[in-house]
């Protein structure tokens, strides 16, 4: 520990005896003290605590005042399908001209299919969003930093091949080896670049504050995963205003992610709302018990198996608790 370190050199060194009170048993008492960051609960920020007693308080109202917001957005969504018609009609590159209309030049733009970056603007400005650079990102391309290791190189012909990445060119060879270049179109951002960590993040952000700022839910995102928490009697409106920011926006998803659930799967872990506990899904628990059952019946565990489902129970431990699973298994 640094305290622990700073301690020490600036003092003598004594043996850690259960008599010394020494800089060293000094520095152990305090760090029994102090209190881990994994058993304290993070503060929620006061919008969210806001939102929580409005919806307790006054869910019928509330229902109504979104209702009264989605017809006029839905306006606002219309009407500037226009100006945003313009603005992409002029973006410079073809491909991503292309990406952010959503259909062909020849065709019309269509609500829900194109980025419709007029009501990202006026979405902005509603919210007072804090991401300066996002509205220039959206219509420009999101930029990528930092070196492309070639690691990547299998995962990225693996993207070609389900044709969200054009490429490569450059070179007629697919094998880097030579030192040479290659070039690849990101109809997508990849994943796996160091900017991912960060650009997909950018939109998700902004798309929650739409909902908790204007809808006033109880909404959360983890990169492009969202969640939120409501009663039975507000949890339809806040489901109908996900689906209708998100395809105002063109911000697609697919269908089968959309839950509305008392016990709703989000990052792989099953959030059960009616006993307040978290699950690991039924899929795994199956696999994880008949593996444990073999072993049992066997009556023998080689340590290729013992490694196999150490490995298991870690996963599942790290998607229940985080980091701090590991723990149970050392």
């Amino acid at each position: 520990m640094v305290i622990a370190k700073q301690l020490l050199r600036s003092s003598p060194r004594q043996p850690a005896t259960s008599s010394s009170v020494g800089p060293l048993s000094q520095a152990i008492q305090w760090s029994l003290q102090v209190i881990h960051p994994f058993t304290v609960h993070p503060a929620l920020p006061p919008k969210i605590l806001e939102n929580i007693k409005l919806i307790v308080s006054s869910p019928q109202a509330l229902t109504a005042r979104r209702q009264e917001l989605l017809h006029f957005w839905h306006s606002r969504a219309l009407a500037l399908l226009p100006d945003t018609d313009r603005q992409l009609r002029s973006v410079p590159d073809p491909a991503l001209r292309r990406l952010l209309r959503g259909v062909p030049d020849y065709v019309d733009l269509q609500l829900g299919l194109c980025t419709h970056v007029a009501l990202y603007d006026e979405f902005f400005a509603a919210i007072d969003c804090s991401d300066n650079e996002l509205l220039s990102s959206l219509r420009s391309g999101f930029p990528i930093v930092g070196e492309i290791r070639r690691s990547l190189w299998e995962s990225t012909l693996e993207d070609v091949k389900e044709a969200s990445t054009v490429g490569p060119f450059g070179s007629e060879e697919e094998d880097p080896s030579d030192g040479v270049p290659k070039f690849f179109v990101m109809i997508g951002h990849s994943f796996g670049l160091v900017a991912a960590v960060y650009n997909y993040n950018r939109r998700s952000a902004m798309i929650d504050d739409i909902f908790v700022k204007l809808f006033n839910m109880v909404a959360f995102n983890f990169y492009d995963d969202k969640c939120g928490f409501e009663t039975d009697l507000t949890a339809r409106s806040a489901r109908t205003v996900a689906e209708c920011v998100h395809f105002w926006l063109g911000a697609l998803f697919d269908d089968k992610k959309l839950q509305l659930s008392v016990s709703p799967v989000i990052l792989g872990v099953t959030f059960n709302l009616e006993l307040l506990v978290l699950e690991i899904k039924d899929q795994r628990r199956k696999e994880l018990t008949e593996m444990i059952d073999g072993i049992l019946e066997t009556g023998s565990l080689d340590p290729g198996t013992a490694g196999k489902l150490k490995g298991k129970l870690m996963y599942g431990a790290s998607q229940l608790w985080g980091k701090v699973g590991r723990a149970f298994f050392r």
